[in-house]
């Protein structure tokens, strides 16, 4: 199967007619936009089983492995927000765009979002995403809560990458679905399905702003190169070779060493 796409090129002269502050900001965004959907990939192929006779085991191990993509998804997309702030807002690179309804609107949905304390995505990111130390005693205070038979099950292997230390993964996501929606049965299968819609449907609004950017952008560049007789940069179709999206899975345990 094939898909098309567009291969656009531009030179570094081309592009700085729009000056520093946005062409810092575009490099920022169209990274974050490539950051973002390898997240987003990752985690809707690493929660796929990898055949229908899944063992035990394996069924740990995806549970890990979709976890710690979930806390890494939540904290790329909470420090999104801030790139928006910062080099979109803050930098007046907005002050451009500010008749442009579509960007508008998708800055408008996505800081309404963050504007609530309590959002999910936050509370992932402060409290289990990046901070290893646990500086808060968040864990601390839950391991209190554990009775003493509660049961902590690692899988060791003379291989790194095939060992796995399931029972601190669990315990760490255990105390975040008691921290989810509190008014909710403290199970994963009803909890987890709500923190992955929640983060996909963030992840929608940061897909509409940079979507309504990237053409807001393509026109002012038009604009801007023509009134300086620059070229308008180099397009070409182009194909390339994918496979089917819905036979990927992205499986914890593997045979011999990853190669280079």
């Amino acid at each position: 199967m094939e898909i098309e796409l567009k291969k656009l090129t531009f030179s570094k002269s081309q592009l700085s007619v729009f000056g520093e502050a946005e062409l810092h900001f575009f490099i920022l965004i169209t990274t974050y936009a490539n950051e973002v959907s390898v997240l987003c990939k990752l985690l809707i192929f690493s929660g796929k089983p990898i055949d229908k006779n899944e063992s035990k085991i394996e069924e740990e191990a995806r549970a890990l492995q979709t976890f710690f993509i979930t806390k890494i998804l939540a904290g790329k997309l909470y420090e999104g927000s801030d790139l928006l702030q910062i080099r979109f807002t803050g930098s007046k690179v907005s002050v451009k765009y500010a008749k442009d309804e579509k960007i508008v609107s998708a800055l408008r949905a996505i800081n309404k979002y963050f504007s609530d304390k309590s959002n999910l995505i936050r509370l992932i990111r402060n409290k289990y995403a990046f901070h290893n130390a646990d500086k808060e005693n968040v864990l601390i205070e839950m391991l209190k809560l554990l009775p003493e038979d509660h049961l902590f099950l690692n899988y060791v292997s003379p291989q790194i990458a095939n060992t796995m230390f399931y029972g601190s993964e669990d315990f760490v996501l255990r105390s975040l679905l008691t921290e989810t929606r509190p008014d909710l049965e403290n199970t994963a299968e009803i909890k987890i399905p709500i923190i992955h819609s929640e983060l996909l449907k963030v992840t929608k609004l940061y897909y509409d702003f940079i979507r309504a950017y990237l053409d807001g952008f393509g026109t002012a560049y038009k604009e801007l190169a023509g009134s300086k007789g620059l070229e308008l940069g180099i397009v070409e179709d182009i194909k390339i070779a994918v496979v089917d999206a819905k036979k990927i899975v992205l499986p914890y345990f593997s045979f011999g060493e990853p190669e280079n």
